[in-house]
């Protein structure tokens, strides 16, 4: 049950950066810049992206944490 969870935790977090990530370069469209720049990579997409690499490692971390706590 606790790797299930782990992973569960993971997913949910990658879903969400993912969901940040989106809904912030959607908002940046919305406003009026149609062209690929720089304004892109603002606060949002780094917390987003930061999100989903935390969401990543999160399993491994967390499964390497249960094996030490069952021994």
């Amino acid at each position: 049950m606790g790797t299930a969870l782990v992973h569960l935790i993971g997913l949910i977090l990658l879903l969400v950066g993912w969901f940040v990530t989106i809904i912030n370069v959607g908002m940046t469209f919305t406003v009026g810049v149609t062209k690929f720049s720089a304004s892109m990579f603002n606060s949002g997409t780094l917390v987003g992206l930061v999100i989903i690499i935390i969401g990543a490692y999160v399993p491994m971390v967390g499964g390497i944490i249960l094996n030490k706590l069952g021994k």
